[in-house]
This record gives structure tokens, sequence and C-alpha cells, in this order.
């Protein structure tokens, strides 16, 4: 409680807070850039791992229906639907978060299904929250969405094969399914290469911004270098004023008229010449502090002051030296 008022008028009277603050400013904007940067890095990263387990269910889930359109195995339709599962929950979870009001529970619910880490949603949700901002990574969600119709297409074909009575028609189905692959295979790299793409300028943004920010730090440093040093040369000239002259009246103190008589004397010693001294005293002053009070002792001792300093500027003679 002591030390409070005594920091406060230290960062008042010196100005070093408002030197410190604008390097704190920055400071904690470069910390919540980082932050931020490394959040979205892991939100890259999960949608990275996810889209490798989102193509990976597709690609055996088509795998699987291919299977099962020769053989009509119950293992097969089973590995079929346990593949497209993962696929579908993360249909499931993006079509929740493209809805107005998202439902979390809902949104967790389809990523889990989709095999991602339930520690990772959060940063992941906030990540395709940026789409809109980043066109590489609006193209990414883009073909993420336009898988939908071939998705529900590959779960209407399994439930088709499952009633299909005549080889040939199991055939027809196959070769449908052959041809969403190859427009899924189309989707999926489109869907790497932007999202990649985006992330990379992303990157490159954040460094951009971070970049700015120490260059702006760089200069606020040499700012407050230099007012530090201008700062540092008035206190010395001040501590320099006080120690020769008095801090009242502006009057050249004792300390300054011994140095300039002792100079004077040696001056005119060597001349051959004579030196004077002019004392003045001011009568009563001690009746006027003790009866008027210290203050009004001291607007005359000022006045006094004024007035000598107009007399000897005004009567000094070129070349001629006072104190």
């Amino acid at each position: 409680m002591y030390l409070r008022p005594q920091w406060r008028r230290f960062w008042r009277s010196s100005g070093q807070f408002a030197t410190v603050t604008p390097f704190i400013l920055i400071f904690v904007l470069l910390v919540g850039l980082s932050l931020w940067e490394l959040r979205i890095e892991d939100g890259s990263r999960i949608f990275l791992g996810g889209e490798n387990l989102w193509a990976g269910g597709q690609k055996r889930a088509i795998l699987c229906l291919l299977s099962y359109a020769d053989s009509h195995s119950n293992q097969d339709l089973q590995c079929f639907h346990t593949e497209i599962d993962v696929v579908l929950g993360d249909m499931q979870a993006r079509q929740e978060l493209d809805s107005r009001r998202h439902s979390y529970p809902i949104t967790l619910e389809g990523f889990v299904r989709g095999g991602n880490r339930p520690g990772d949603i959060p940063t992941a949700i906030t990540f395709y929250h940026m789409a809109p901002w980043i066109k590489e990574i609006g193209r990414a969600i883009l073909d993420w969405r336009n898988t939908d119709q071939d998705i529900l297409r590959l779960v209407a074909i399994s439930d088709e094969l499952q009633r299909s009575k005549s080889q040939a028609q199991a055939q027809g189905l196959k070769q449908e399914v052959l041809r969403i692959d190859r427009e899924l295979t189309v989707l999926e790299r489109g869907f790497a290469s932007h999202l990649n793409n985006g992330m990379r300028l992303l990157t490159l943004g954040l460094g951009f911004v971070q970049g700015i920010a120490a260059l702006i730090m760089i200069s606020l440093a040499i700012l407050a270098s230099r007012r530090l040093t201008a700062s540092r040369e008035a206190a010395q000239k001040q501590v320099q004023f006080l120690a020769y002259y008095d801090q009242l009246t502006g009057l050249p103190n004792r300390i300054l008229l011994h140095d300039c008589l002792t100079l004077a004397i040696k001056a005119a010693r060597a001349a051959h010449k004579n030196a004077a001294v002019l004392s003045l005293d001011l009568d009563r002053f001690k009746i006027i502090n003790d009866s008027l009070g210290h203050s009004v002792g001291d607007l005359l001792l000022d006045e006094v002051a004024q007035r000598l300093k107009q007399l000897v500027c005004d009567y000094r003679s070129p070349g001629q030296s006072s104190i």
C-alpha cells in the first residue's frame, strides 16, 4: 500500500509509462498473433488429417461396394456401411456448421463419427469458420460440399444392390460406382490442393502482419531511445543548473559566484587592474517573511531578481561579463 503511490508518481513524473506502453501493446499483439497462428496450424492439421480419413473412407467404402456387387456378401456390405459412416459423419458435421444456428453436440457427434479426436474439434470448427475470409479454403470447402450428392448416391446404390435380382442390374450399378469414384477422386484432389494453397496464403499473411508489428516495435524502440536520450540530457542540464543557480530566482548561487570571482581576480591581476564586487541587501525582508509568509517573500525575491537581470542586460557594455 505504501509503494503504490510512489510507483504511480514515478510513472507519471518520468514519462516511462508512456514510453513502455506501445511496447507492451505490440508485444501482446505479437503473442496473440503467435497463439492464433498455432491454433490455425492445429486446425489445418486436423483438417488435413480429417481429409485423409475422409478420402480413405470413401475409397474403402467404394472398394467394399464393388466387392459386394460381385459377391453379395454380408461381410462386404457391412464393410461398406462401416467405411461410409466415417464420410457421413463428416458430412453431418459440415452441414450442421453450415446451418444458421448450428448445434455443437450434433457437430461434435459428426466429427467423432468421422474419426476425429474430441479435443481437436473446437479448433477444427474455428478453422472452418475462417473459410469465408480465405478464397482457397472456401474453394476447398466447396469441393467438400460437392461430394455430398455422390456420397448419398453410393448409399442408395448399396440399397439397390440388396434389392437387385439380376447380375446385369448389379453390373450396371457397379459401373455407376466406378463413375462416382472418378468424380470423387477429382473433388478430393481439388479439396487437398485448395486446402494446402489456403494454408500457405494464411501463413504468409500472418507472417506479413508479424513482420509489420516487428517493424513498428523497432521504430518505437528508436523513438523511445531518442526520447530517453533527450530526457537524460535535459536532466543533466537541470542538475547542472541547480548546481550553479538558485532554483527560485534563477540567479547564480554562491558556488558560481566563487568561481566567477576567482576568474575575475586572476584576470585583473594578469592585466594589472582592479576588480570590484557590488553587494545588495533587502531591508526589512525578515519582517515581510514573518508577517506575510514565505510565499510572499519568495515573490519579492523573484521580483527583485528579475529587475536585477533586466538592469544588467540594459546597462552591460559589449565585451563586459557579469554573473
